[in-house]
């Protein structure tokens, strides 16, 4: 089975140094943000507003 986390607000700096952290310990990180949906270096990035 796949770990994975999704980390709300995770693309500030504590954010990205915990996503690394997660990655390199086996995990598939998801980070929800308020900037565009992309994947960048193995982490999915999804747009999301906190509303919907």
């Amino acid at each position: 089975m796949e770990k994975r986390i999704v980390l709300a607000g995770g693309s500030g700096f504590l954010g990205q140094s915990l996503a690394r952290y997660l990655m390199i310990r086996g995990y598939m990180v998801t980070i929800l943000t308020r900037g565009k949906t992309a994947a960048i270096d193995q982490i999915e990035y999804i747009h999301w507003d906190g509303v919907r």
